[in-house]
Parts: C-alpha cells; structure tokens; sequence
C-alpha cells in the first residue's frame, strides 16, 4: 500500500497503478500473510483498519496486546535498560492499556490506546528488539490488580525521590486508593534541572509592581509544588506552577518537586525528577534491576496496594487485541 488521502467517507487508494475510489460505509481491514502492514515510514504488527465516520476516515491499528507491549517498551523505556526493568515496564503499560480499553470501549470509540505521551508511545513494529520481545512474552498475560480490577498503571521518568499520588496531579481522587506517596530512595537526586528567573518577569502580571519575592505556599503529598505565591509591591498574587509556567511561555516544569531561591540576579528554581511521578519511576526501575531486584519486587516497591495476576484464562479483551491510531513516524 502506497498512499491512503482522506476525505469523508471516502478514500482513494493508490498501489503503483491508477488510483481507484470507493464509498466506503463500513471497516475494511488490510493485513498481509506475513503479519505485518506498512503505512508509509511505520511497521505495523496485526491489521491495519480504514475507519470510516460522518466527517472523516481513521487508520486503526489491530495488534494482539503483547505484540503491542513488545513494540511499545522502548518507545517508553530506554532499550539499555536490565531486562528486570522492562519487564516491570512491559507489565504496567500491558495494565493500563487494557485498563483504558476496557473503559473506551464502553463510550463506542473507534480506538483504544492513543500512540502518544497521551497515552503510551507506540511507534510501531520497527522498534521491536530481543529484548523488548522478551520482556512482553515472559510477562504474558500478567496484570497489576488492585480493588480487583485491572490497574489503569501510571509511570513516569523519574519521581525525583517521592512519589505522587494521581488527586495532585490530575484531579482523580478516586484513583488515589491504588497508590502511595513515599520516599523512593532509588532515584533521589536524579533528573536535576534548574532555571534562573529574572525579576522582569513582573512585567507579565498587571498592577504587581516590583518583584520583591516568590514563595512556595502548599506542597503535596509528594512534596510536589502546589501553589506559589508572586509577591509584588502593590499586590499578591496566588496561583498554581502550571499557570506560572504557561505565562512565562514554558509549557510546563520536567517536574513540580523544586524549591525556590532569591538571588541578587532574580531566582533559582532547582527541582529534580521529570514527569508527574505516580507509580513506578522508570529510573528507580532500573536501580532496582541493576541492584538484583526482580520485575515482580520492582512493581511491589512502585505499587503495593496491587498484585500481580495472570489473567490468560479470563476475559480481558474479547478479541485479545488493541486498537490504535496509526500514524506515519
């Protein structure tokens, strides 16, 4: 397959001969015998599916969900990383997305997982290795569980040397009972970044005056900023790090767990960690691997309100696969 243009309900599809259009009503699949499909630069496992809906068409990706787990761990992890840590790797993002598929597929959605950060990085079957396969096959049909339901299992990077809990991040209180905020000494002090600030910076705020001072005023559960406070000589202004950042013309921090200081030049944020920090560091995965650790003691340390079960015999997935936008890299 060549080339796939879009427009609603309709696709014309061109294989080195004239191009031919069709209405399209309904899914079709395209697949090879040798079970992989190409679209454009991408390798993908499984089928291939031309989506069609009232406005647009959707290239959906069907992969069995280890196929999907082998492919993806070093779109997320470090393929140097010790064998025990991509396997705690491959069992947590096996956990979220079925988790999330499981509740997609009640709303009807066309796709399961996303293959960005919004989800998990999928590139496709390009970035598969030794390593990555047997990371997926010798964790098969294993699932962190907790509340007995499949883990929606968070990770990032690295927590910096604390973990979070998900109500600080984004709001989900009722995700918190699957999760802690502790010390995680295996990745203290790692992913340190700084950023100096002037006190020009008053200018972005009206009727704040001169900068005289900026101060932490609450910290979460995981000693992650909160809330900052901007204090000028006419006025005091409250406001979160997100929103901070964003006027600065940021984005956003590699991390909420910093601290400030005031310098004769302006002010020093120096914070370590990059990521929101719930569940396992990704970094503190691979201390533990390197220290002797297995993937299951790995996964107990960043989750200890789960274990870890083998659902091969139960219903997961009716189809035992996942569906995911397919996009050219």
């Amino acid at each position: 397959m060549n080339d796939i243009t879009q427009t609603p309900s309709q696709i014309a599809w061109s294989c080195e001969s004239d191009p031919h259009s069709w209405i399209l009503k309904k899914p079709i699949q395209i697949k090879d015998r040798s079970d992989f499909v190409q679209y454009k630069k991408a390798w993908y496992r499984g089928t291939l599916e031309i989506y069609p809906t009232a406005d647009a068409l959707y290239l959906i990706n069907h992969v069995p969900i280890d196929d999907y787990i082998a492919s993806l761990i070093h779109g997320e992890m470090p393929e140097t990383y010790n064998i025990e840590a991509l396997k705690a790797q491959a069992v947590a993002a096996r956990s979220y997305a079925v988790a999330q598929a499981l509740k997609r597929r009640n709303y009807g959605l066309a796709w399961d997982v996303k293959d960005s950060d919004r989800d998990q990085m999928y590139p496709g079957a390009q970035r598969e290795t030794r390593a990555s396969l047997q990371a997926a096959l010798s964790t098969k049909d294993e699932y962190l569980i907790s509340d007995d339901q499949i883990l929606k299992a968070y990770y990032s990077a690295a927590s910096g040397g604390h973990s979070e809990l998900p109500s600080y991040v984004w709001g989900r209180k009722d995700e918190d009972k699957h999760y802690v905020a502790k010390p995680n000494p295996w990745d203290k002090g790692r992913y340190q970044w700084n950023i100096d600030l002037s006190s020009g910076i008053s200018a972005l705020w009206q009727k704040l005056g001169k900068l005289i001072d900026i101060q932490v005023t609450h910290r979460t559960a995981g000693s992650r900023v909160e809330n900052i406070k901007l204090i000028g000589s006419i006025r005091e202004i409250d406001l979160s790090p997100r929103a901070f950042a964003k006027r600065l013309g940021m984005g956003s921090f590699k991390s909420l767990k910093f601290d400030i200081t005031k310098n004769e030049n302006g002010f020093k944020f120096e914070g370590e960690g990059w990521g929101h920090g719930v569940g396992l560091s990704q970094v503190a995965a691979q201390k533990m691997a390197l220290a002797g650790n297995g993937y299951k003691k790995i996964l107990a340390f960043h989750y200890p309100k789960t274990s870890i079960e083998n659902l091969q015999r139960n219903k997961v997935l009716e189809d035992k696969s996942l569906r995911i936008p397919a996009h050219a890299r």
